[in-house]
């Protein structure tokens, strides 16, 4: 794995300093659009290094009080957004492979994934495997649509799939 990262970071030096003025407006979009798909697969591959690092307890092993700790020092982000990333690696790693595969594939970015797998981690612990995941399915193809923002409010729609005849009346109680 550390040859594949030395790889891609060598790779990206090389071209550090050309120059895009000179692309076409079909390359910009073509590239731009790669580009995108390669961040996604190395941040599937960033998650899932930090669900290993949880596992292994990596934090206590540096220092830190938990792996949201550690994480958020070592890339000098914020707690929350370190939380959420290891949230995020967890339920990928655990309960969300579906997602976690198409985070590789470039179908779905890290914000989509995590609307999904709080949407799934949400529900009932009665809700069945197969209902788990036909609603993971369902949101994965509205993902290829629809950005977080707008995926988080279907999300809200997920009983429509898990339940259609008692949604209504779910509803009505939580009127």
């Amino acid at each position: 794995m550390a040859a594949c990262l030395d790889a891609v970071q060598a790779a990206l030096a090389e071209v550090m300093d050309a120059p895009c003025w000179s692309l076409s407006t079909r390359e910009l979009a073509e590239l731009t659009c790669q580009a995108g798909h390669a961040v996604t697969a190395m941040a599937e591959l960033r998650l899932r290094l930090i669900a290993a690092a949880d596992v292994a307890d990596v934090g206590a092993a540096n220092g830190a009080t938990s792996t949201t700790g550690w994480l958020a020092h070592v890339d000098r982000a914020r707690r929350n957004d370190a939380a959420a990333d290891v949230r995020l690696a967890k339920a990928l790693d655990t309960t969300c492979e579906a997602t976690r595969r198409a985070l590789l594939l470039g179908r779905v970015n890290p914000a989509q994934a995590l609307v999904i797998t709080t949407a799934l981690t949400d529900l009932p612990g009665w809700i069945g495997e197969a209902k788990r995941a036909e609603a993971e399915t369902w949101l994965l193809d509205h993902a290829a649509e629809f950005g977080p923002d707008e995926l988080r409010l279907l999300a809200r729609r997920i009983w429509e799939v898990i339940d259609p005849d008692g949604a209504d009346e779910r509803d009505g109680k939580l009127l």
